[in-house]
C-alpha cells in the first residue's frame, strides 16, 4: 500500500504526463512551438515540487537531469523550434509514466470496488502492465536512441549552438545521461521479469526499482 505522499505523487504524475501528451498532440496538429513551451513549464514545475518530497535516488537523479536539460537549453538560447526533435522525443517518454502510475495505484483502485469485481479487474491491470512495457521500450529506448539521440538530424538542427567541445558536453550531456538512466531502469524491469517468470520467486516491484515514476 502506498503512503499518502506516494499516492499524491502518482496522481500528480498522471496529471502532468497527461497534460504533456495533450500539448504534444496539439503540437503535431498545428506545429506551433507554444505547445512545447507549455509542456516545458509544466514539467519544470512538477520536477521542482516533486524534488521537495521525493526520496527514491534514481527518481531524484532523473529530476535533476531533466532540470539540467532545461537549464542548458535556456543558457544556450536554444529555440523551441530548433529543439523540437529533442523535446518531442523527451515528452513522448512520459507517455509510459501514465500507465506506470496506474500500476502503482492498483491497490487503491481495487478498494473502490466490491471483492467480486476486484478479480475481474485483474485482466485490465495485466493489459495496463503490458502497455507500459511496450511504451517504455518504444519511446524510452528505441525512439529516444534511433530517432533523436543517435540521429544525424538532431546534431544538424543544433549545430549552430555547439561550436566548442564544451558546448557539445553541455547540450548533449543531459540527453545521454537520461538515456543511461532509462537503460538502468530497463535492467531493473528485466530483473523483475526474470524473478517472476524464470526463477519463480515473488518480486517486489517497488523494492526492485520497478516503480519508475519518472516525472
Amino acid at each position: 500500500m502506498l503512503t499518502t505522499i506516494e499516492f499524491m505523487q502518482n496522481i500528480a504524475s498522471i496529471v502532468t504526463c497527461s497534460t504533456v501528451c495533450y500539448n504534444l498532440a496539439f503540437y503535431y496538429a498545428y506545429l506551433d512551438k507554444i505547445y512545447l513551451e507549455q509542456s516545458a513549464a509544466v514539467i519544470c514545475v512538477h520536477l521542482v515540487s516533486d524534488l521537495l518530497i521525493e526520496t527514491k535516488r534514481d527518481v531524484i537523479i532523473h529530476h535533476w537531469i531533466g532540470l539540467y536539460i532545461t537549464f542548458a537549453g535556456y543558457v544556450y538560447g536554444i529555440d523551441y523550434g530548433d529543439g523540437a526533435i529533442v523535446l518531442t522525443a523527451i515528452y513522448k517518454t512520459e507517455i509510459s509514466t501514465i500507465f506506470l502510475a496506474i500500476k502503482m495505484l492498483k491497490s487503491h483502485i481495487q478498494r473502490v470496488f466490491q471483492p467480486e469485481w476486484r478479480v475481474r479487474l485483474n485482466p485490465v491491470f495485466y493489459v495496463n502492465d503490458a502497455v507500459f512495457v511496450i511504451l517504455f521500450l518504444k519511446y524510452r529506448i528505441y525512439d529516444y536512441s534511433t530517432k533523436m539521440l543517435f540521429h544525424p538530424s538532431t546534431y544538424q538542427q543544433l549545430a549552430k549552438y555547439t561550436h566548442k567541445p564544451i558546448d557539445y558536453l553541455a547540450v548533449y550531456g543531459g540527453l545521454y545521461a537520461m538515456f543511461i538512466l532509462n537503460l538502468y531502469w530497463l535492467s531493473l524491469m528485466i530483473k523483475v521479469a526474470w524473478r517472476k517468470c524464470v526463477v519463480g520467486a515473488p518480486a517486489d516491484d517497488t523494492k526492485d526499482g520497478y516503480r519508475l515514476r519518472s516525472i
